[in-house]
């Protein structure tokens, strides 16, 4: 397993999260807690962390962009506790090219970009 260390660096970062309705409103839950945990680990601002959430299901949709909760770690929070669950199909590709389109539009080229993938998968 490769672990990713944040130190000084600046970061730009997009979760994008399964809201179809084989996740269930239980592990809906389960990952936005999983978001927040990780969100209080940060330091939100311009300087260090930005903070982006798309969720997707048979569409992709920015619930919030880069730019909104700079130094705003509660609003942050928040925004994500209040992210709605809807249920419907499940379209992954849709909330990657959400993410690409509307999160991280304004890369440039000497800027990686890491896309990791959590996925629950309970029967």
């Amino acid at each position: 397993m490769r672990v990713l260390y944040i130190t000084d660096n600046q970061i730009d970062l997009c979760f994008v999260i399964d809201r179809s309705q084989s996740i269930g409103a239980d592990n809906w839950k389960l990952l936005l807690n999983f978001v927040e945990n990780i969100v209080n680990k940060l330091t939100i601002s311009n300087n260090d962390t930005r903070f982006a959430l798309v969720t997707f299901a048979s569409f992709g949709e920015l619930v919030f962009g880069l730019d909104v909760f700079n130094n705003n770690t509660s609003g942050l929070i928040e925004a994500i506790r209040s992210a709605d669950y809807y249920g419907y199909g499940t379209s992954i590709d849709n909330g990657l090219y959400t993410a690409r389109t509307e999160c991280f539009y304004k890369v440039y080229i000497y800027i990686y970009i890491y896309i990791y993938i959590l996925y629950i998968y309970n029967y």
